[in-house]
């Protein structure tokens, strides 16, 4: 009888203990995400104290921040595309060479590569490519010819990008490829395909899921950068972006705590429609690779 009270008795202090994790994370949670989310909307719906939408109407009818939007976005797809197509070709490359050692040190590689930006990446690219770099120099007096974009420039923020945008795909996209079992394979060739037509009609479709999550991982990265883009150009302003811009209302252009908070919000709500948009990518990609 006493041990089985002690048992019935130790339940319901079990049960209490287990309910402690899921508290912290969901106090940590409200803490650094739902809180701060929460006083960004509230200064940008009421700056005054009382709600109003003249702070989005302000951002939606200056020309500029319209264009710091359209600029972001143009910037995050350019690059996210590009970073795509690279992405496949040096995954393709990785995949083709067997061993998990061979696997498990670029992804470590990737890793880092994934989370590199701001001044130190900006200076490396400003002393290969920049306007008096190494190899602007050398192709101007040896071969002539001035063909790399200006760093400062948009284009040049897209090259930049791909440093670190590469690497989030090929982070994705190398369990994807190690998901292809390789009966596959080789069941195709027997049955008389070529490699490329197993990639056409087989490899590339089930592909399709990883390629998409990994653009909209690459995008919300890419829509999001500060610290890369403010390094280049060093808080001058050529680059009309929309985190930019956020930077210049609580530092450069003064202070306006509400349309830097408006701004936010945009770049919380793009986030959100990209993560909830890698999820579903995610989950299909998982589901169809079983």
């Amino acid at each position: 009888m006493r041990a089985g009270g002690q048992a019935r008795g130790g339940r319901p202090g079990h049960g209490a203990a287990a309910l402690v994790p899921p508290l912290v994370l969901g106090l940590f949670i409200a803490a650094t995400l739902i809180l701060p989310l929460g006083m960004l909307v509230l200064s940008s719906l009421a700056p005054a104290g009382s709600p109003s939408l003249a702070t989005y109407r302000t951002l939606l009818g200056g020309r500029a921040y319209r264009q710091a939007i359209v600029n972001s976005l143009g910037v995050a797809a350019a690059s996210a595309l590009a970073a795509t197509i690279l992405g496949v070709g040096v995954a393709l490359g990785v995949h083709a060479v067997r061993g998990r050692r061979w696997h498990e040190t670029v992804a470590a590689l990737a890793g880092v590569a994934a989370n590199a930006g701001g001044p130190p990446l900006a200076f490396a690219f400003v002393v290969l490519l920049g306007t008096q770099g190494m190899l602007p120099l050398f192709l101007r007096r040896v071969l002539g010819v001035d063909v790399l974009p200006d760093l400062t420039s948009y284009p040049g923020l897209v090259l930049v990008y791909l440093y670190f945008l590469v690497p989030v795909v090929l982070l994705v996209l190398l369990p994807a490829l190690g998901s292809i079992r390789r009966e596959l394979y080789e069941a195709a060739l027997l049955l008389g395909a070529r490699p490329w037509q197993f990639w056409r009609y087989v490899g590339l479709p089930l592909l399709v899921p990883p390629l998409l999550a990994g653009y909209v991982l690459a995008f919300a990265v890419a829509l999001g950068s500060y610290s890369t883009p403010w390094a280049l150009v060093g808080g001058g302003g050529r680059l009309n972006l929309l985190p930019m811009q956020i930077g210049f209302f609580v530092g450069e252009a003064g202070y306006r705590l509400d349309m830097a908070d408006a701004m936010a919000v945009v770049l919380v709500l793009g986030a959100t429609l990209c993560t909830l948009a890698h999820r579903f990518f995610s989950g299909r990609a998982s589901r169809w690779l079983q």
